[in-house]
């Protein structure tokens, strides 16, 4: 189950990534949720998202937040956030990465918040 808090949400979509569990990441999104794979590229609905998640665990992330933000308006919130991340690239390749994230979260009604809009490359924007 989702979080009580977009923090607490966060916290196990990251968990999740770091094991490679596909199905819990799912289960934090909103149905119409929206994933940037990369700058100008999204995967919307949970099919498109799932294929995602499916490629990013398949480099066996290991996935850190290094530092967040919570801004929260109602049934709304916006998460974020400085990450860093060691993979495993192309041809067994070690990768690392950092960047900085934007997350929306919309709380349902029960009070569980989900991932509406997920941007892990937020400050890289389309030029």
């Amino acid at each position: 189950m989702a979080g009580k808090t977009p923090e607490e949400t966060m916290h196990q979509l990251i968990a999740a990534f770091n094991a490679g569990d596909v199905d819990k990441a799912l289960s934090l999104y909103h149905p119409d949720g929206v994933f940037v794979t990369e700058p100008g590229k999204l995967a919307a609905g949970i099919a498109e998202v799932r294929a995602a998640f499916d490629e990013f665990v398949a480099t066996k992330p290991a996935l850190t937040i290094e530092a967040h933000e919570t801004v929260q308006a109602g049934d709304i919130a916006l998460y974020c956030t400085r990450w860093s991340l060691s993979a495993t690239g192309p041809g067994g390749s070690p990768v690392s990465q950092t960047g900085t994230g934007v997350v929306v979260l919309r709380q349902r009604t029960d009070g569980i918040w989900l991932v509406a809009i997920e941007n892990p490359w937020g400050a890289d924007l389309v030029r």
